[in-house]
């Protein structure tokens, strides 16, 4: 298979299908998911399909898809340009992590994981941005730094806030939301940009999206340099060409924003820093407001954009 989001199609999902039909599979099968996140969506989708359900195991590879993917019961494909647009829950029956593979990926999969694990802390848990500010304090101060996995313990501690948030909400209609924060401008941007992986896009969003907390009201300024301080740890390690290619126009994201699947009556509802280690879920933005946001940010992507008259 394919790996990234070009595995998530209908094409990926019949080829999935049809190789389980050819193996003579039948629903005392198990079907072993290993690789990184969007394959462990398109897998889970087809055993959930296949003779109305089998069982499957996953095998995240990915920092990413070990504190993401693997828990949640989430999988879905990309339909109609959307991200995630045809999807459904399906657990699997058992996981299995072997961390010493992360030592294999290269900068960009390791930017992608820990995106999602700064993430974490800045949603739900201070104790969280404590780890990440000493695990990266201490890797700027070596000469020539060079990003590394989390070790066992701090990728146990991400792991934690969504395995609890999950626990709370497991079909996302409350806190599970929290963890959507980056995610409803980071998957316009990565709808827009295929080649921008998962957790890179969800970072830019995070940018933005935390600006737009700030300008809104919603998050004090104060508390928001400390969240940006948060965001910005990552932001050597983060690949140029993620950031200085040319941005869309607000109307091609916005219609983007506007097919997200946590909306509701036509209007786009963000989840958002409130506080340090906190968020909010179904916040209403004023598009107007969002609009100019955006304006200033594309700008300057690594900068924090706020609207004149927080800044």
């Amino acid at each position: 298979m394919q790996a990234g989001e070009a595995a998530k199609t209908w094409d990926s999902l019949q080829q999935i299908l049809a190789w389980l039909m050819e193996e003579q599979a039948d629903r005392s099968s198990v079907l072993l998911v290993l690789g990184g996140g969007a394959l462990s969506d398109v897998g889970a989708m087809a055993a959930a399909m296949f003779k109305r359900g089998i069982p499957w195991v996953s095998v995240p590879t990915t920092l990413l898809a070990m504190v993401d993917a693997a828990y949640g019961g989430k999988c879905a494909i990309n339909f109609g340009g959307i991200k995630n647009s045809v999807g459904l829950y399906n657990d699997p029956a058992h996981r299995i992590y072997y961390h010493p593979y992360l030592q294999t990926l290269g900068v960009d999969a390791l930017v992608d994981g820990w995106a999602e694990i700064i993430k974490h802390g800045l949603v739900a848990s201070q104790d969280l941005m404590q780890s990440n500010l000493a695990y990266f304090g201490s890797l700027n101060n070596t000469p020539n730094p060079v990003l590394t996995p989390p070790n066992q313990d701090l990728l146990l501690q991400a792991l934690q806030v969504k395995i609890d948030l999950v626990a709370l909400d497991p079909r996302e209609s409350g806190p599970r939301k929290l963890l959507n924060f980056g995610h409803t401008m980071g998957h316009a941007l990565e709808a827009l940009s295929p080649s921008l992986g998962h957790g890179r896009a969800v970072w830019l969003g995070m940018i933005y999206e935390l600006g737009l907390a700030v300008s809104a009201g919603l998050l004090a300024r104060d508390h928001g340099l400390i969240c940006y301080a948060n965001l910005q740890m990552l932001a050597p390690y983060v690949s140029p060409e993620t950031y200085t290619s040319t941005w869309p126009s607000w109307k091609v994201v916005l219609e983007h924003l506007l097919q997200d699947k946590k909306n509701r009556g036509g209007r786009i509802l963000w989840s958002l820093p409130v506080g340090v280690g906190k968020a909010d879920y179904d916040r209403v933005v004023d598009p107007a407001m969002a609009e100019q946001v955006y304006e200033v940010w594309i700008r300057d992507p690594l900068a924090w954009p706020l609207i004149h008259g927080y800044a």
